[in-house]
């Protein structure tokens, strides 16, 4: 099918791309801590090439399900390293031990992660009505919020509002989500200020609180400081993109974002911290233009799903395409947003096609 033409293409752009790199070795490895060189993009497409291909809806729903459990033990996890002191029990985020990374090794990987993991519990309170999935929606909310990032909290909400004007029948239900979800935050907001700054004494900076952070935004708007928007991401993506234009054919070469960014002040920047901008710096325009057809293709099918699972993880992956403007790609996350993408196209794949070919 034109899926495995397109994944072939995005293959072979990254063997071009890692060939004629600025940095060969780091093409291939990645770089240092990222380490999303060729053998991790292989991976990664490897693993929509196989899960596309799965017929079994039982082993789909396992697959489903193994990923929430796991979601589950980070969430749990993740509050204790927010809300407790304990340093020997769970690893601590060095620039703020207030912000919850679960076993993602960055708040803001963690926030990505778990925009899928509320997104999947959302579909199937709105969908089914159980109680067991509004306590997991709780849950994954508390969890989301403790990450302290902002952008994947945003994400989730632009994609709530998307699937609640969808599912808008289901109108009772999506507004005991809104609640909760308003009312969760906030005491979520309200507990860490309270335990960091009055019980354990831990200062507080306003940038890693969502609502300060919220607030700092707005103010920086209505001063037109656009630049300054998203702890400086603005100016990073206006300073990124030229370099699409400068390296459009096939990249710089995977991974060697750091190499080619005109770095300035004391801030190493390694990723776009925009997926896109990334690949298109990297890997090329035309590996950009794959990827994101390829991304629009399942998004404009994926309004015919009927199945809950299929749903689920279609606000799933429309949660990460969201959150992927102001986050970056990394191993603790990608892999699991790959698989889904190769669910995704396993049940969107039109019968016409399959004849055709």
């Amino acid at each position: 099918t034109y899926y495995d033409y397109i994944l072939y293409f995005l293959i072979a752009m990254a063997v071009i791309a890692t060939v004629f790199s600025v940095d060969v070795r780091k093409s291939f490895l990645g770089e240092q801590y990222r380490y999303e060189g060729l053998f991790t993009m292989l991976h990664y497409y490897l693993l929509v090439l196989n899960t596309k291909n799965l017929k079994s809806e039982k082993y789909k729903k396992n697959l489903l399900k193994c990923f929430v459990y796991i979601g589950i033990f980070q969430s749990l996890y993740a509050i204790l390293q927010s809300f407790t002191p304990f340093m020997y029990m769970v690893s601590k985020f060095s620039n703020g031990p207030h912000m919850a990374m679960g076993l993602c090794s960055n708040p803001n990987f963690f926030g990505l992660y778990m925009t899928m993991q509320i997104s999947i519990a959302t579909i199937y309170f709105i969908k089914t009505g159980k109680i067991r999935y509004l306590l997991l929606y709780i849950l994954f909310s508390i969890a989301l919020y403790t990450a302290s990032s902002s952008g994947p909290l945003l994400a989730y909400v632009l994609s709530f509002i998307l699937f609640a004007i969808l599912m808008r029948k289901y109108y009772k239900r999506i507004a005991i989500l809104i609640f909760i979800f308003i009312f969760t935050c906030y005491t979520a907001d309200t507990v860490l200020k309270y335990l960091h700054i009055r019980v354990y004494n831990n200062p507080i900076s306003d940038r890693y609180v969502i609502s300060n952070d919220l607030k700092d935004t707005v103010t920086k708007i209505e001063n037109d400081e656009i630049k300054k928007v998203g702890s400086g991401r603005i100016n990073l993506w206006l300073k990124s993109v030229p370099l699409i234009k400068e390296y459009w054919l096939y990249g710089s070469g995977l991974d060697t974002f750091g190499d080619v960014y005109p770095q300035s002040g004391k801030i190493f920047y390694d990723k776009a911290h925009n997926v896109y901008i990334q690949i298109g710096v990297t890997n090329g325009i035309f590996a950009l233009v794959a990827y994101m057809l390829i991304c629009l293709i399942v998004f404009l099918k994926g309004f015919k799903l009927e199945k809950n699972y299929s749903i689920a993880l279609f606000m799933a992956f429309v949660s990460y395409c969201i959150a992927a403007f102001a986050n970056i790609s990394t191993i603790d996350v990608a892999p699991c947003f790959y698989i889904i993408l190769g669910l995704l196209i396993s049940d969107v794949k039109g019968k016409s096609l399959n004849k055709k070919n």
